[in-house]
């Protein structure tokens, strides 16, 4: 299983959508790895570059909502404490027993799960809003 990007994923947002793909490539080189069975050197690569994409990425997203005054900035906040949450559920469990087939399993599902919901139902909405703005 990867993370595909398709136009249908797009907020309509430039630095957002760019900020997407390159996630999606990042987690697809871990995805790749992982089911090689090499994945400890690239998911811990990958692990570094989600804690430093979610400060980077959810900050100026979080930087533009309050800018511009979007009206659901808690709801969407809460959606980001809630990946970054999961992220160090999956390096806890990374650093405790290395590669395993369930994190494997976790990393995939959550992945996919969490970045495809959130782009369709959370940033689409975002985007719309700043697009009106």
């Amino acid at each position: 299983m990867s993370l595909k990007w398709t136009e249908d994923l797009s907020v309509g947002i430039e630095w957002i959508d760019k900020h997407h793909q390159d996630l999606f490539r990042a987690i697809n080189q871990m995805l790749e790895a992982m089911n090689r069975g090499e994945g400890d050197k690239e998911i811990e690569k990958t692990i570094s570059f989600l804690e430093e994409y979610v400060e980077t990425h959810f900050g100026a997203e979080e930087k533009e909502m309050e800018k511009k005054s979007y009206p659901e900035i808690q709801a969407h906040k809460a959606q980001h404490m809630n990946f970054k949450n999961q992220l160090a559920d999956i390096k806890k469990e990374f650093e405790e027993k290395g590669t395993t087939l369930t994190l494997t399993l976790q990393v995939q599902r959550q992945m996919a799960d969490w970045w495809t919901n959130h782009i369709n139902k959370v940033d689409k909405k975002l985007g719309k809003f700043l697009e009106e703005k």
